[in-house]
């Protein structure tokens, strides 16, 4: 039964039965039967289905909560198995803005599962208000997230981070006036940005809407735009673009959760490894495994 549901919450993230088979390996035609044999079992149908595709019926949408909880409740039971076999099984589910998935993540992880092979991880990249909602809701064990935060998660601070302004070079070298238009991405709080349209004196753009970082490099590089972006990410920029720091601009980093007592033995695990490694690639990396085991 777990399999189905499992396979259903698949569909209604995809909204799609074949992209929903393709992640999870399946034939569509395996994901169509789970569903149809839960649509038998609970006597009505989950989903509609038109020429657009498909969405959640009534009926659908009053049991998702039900089947997320169950799903919830089922990981929690495997990750206590876990802990109690020395974390021979279990998942970690972890929330990351884009850049710290881009510069941290992946050496991070290399490093995590030299240790611990077996242990499942998922990365859920979002803004930083969405992963606080997201850990607080418990479908996230922890999220990297920037501070201060408006909820009630408990945290730890891992570095500092700044803000720059990012121009095109080009336009300065030739004495042309750089864009007004200024795109500030959603790893920013709307006080942080009503901060920087003060602190730069440039217009929000209303017609480039993107949080994407590659393609807000994309808009600057062609003279679209100016943006504020991160330390973390700006580190990796090349030397054709502009970069001038932002005064005031220096925010915490830290892992964010809903009880730090109460972290999976994998979870304080991954902490741990966290510091370690930026211990040894970041000059300012902080020291957190006291904090953990305190």
């Amino acid at each position: 039964m777990i399999n189905k549901y499992r396979i259903f919450l698949k569909v209604v993230e995809r909204g799609s039965l074949t992209k929903a088979g393709k992640e999870l390996e399946l034939t569509q035609s395996a994901v169509s039967h789970a569903i149809a044999n839960l649509e038998k079992e609970f006597g009505f149908s989950l989903f509609t289905r038109s020429r657009a595709g498909i969405e959640l019926s009534q009926n659908g949408e009053r049991v998702l909560r039900y089947i997320e909880a169950i799903i919830q409740i089922n990981e929690s039971m495997i990750q206590e198995i876990a802990d109690m076999n020395s974390l021979d099984l279990g998942s970690i589910k972890i929330g990351s803005s884009q850049a710290i998935s881009e510069r941290w993540l992946p050496g991070i992880i290399t490093k995590f599962s030299e240790q611990y092979p077996t242990i499942h991880l998922q990365v859920i990249e979002a803004s930083n208000k969405e992963l606080e909602a997201l850990t607080l809701e418990g479908k996230l064990d922890f999220s990297f997230i920037y501070l201060p935060t408006s909820s009630q998660l408990e945290t730890l601070n891992l570095i500092s981070d700044r803000s720059y302004i990012i121009s095109n070079v080009s336009q300065a070298d030739l004495f042309k006036p750089a864009p007004n238009q200024l795109i500030i991405p959603n790893c920013y709080s709307p006080q942080e940005m009503n901060q920087f349209t003060k602190i730069t004196g440039l217009e929000r753009s209303r017609v480039f809407e993107v949080d994407n970082l590659y393609s807000i490099i994309g808009l600057v590089k062609n003279n679209l735009c100016q943006a504020i972006l991160p330390e973390l990410f700006v580190k990796q920029l090349d030397d054709h673009l502009l970069k001038t720091e932002l005064p005031n601009s220096e925010r915490a980093i830290a892992i964010a959760t809903r009880s730090v007592k109460n972290l999976s033995l994998a979870s304080e695990k991954f902490i741990a490894i966290t510091s370690l490694w930026l211990n040894e690639h970041h000059a300012q990396g902080m020291g957190i495994d006291d904090e953990i085991h305190s």
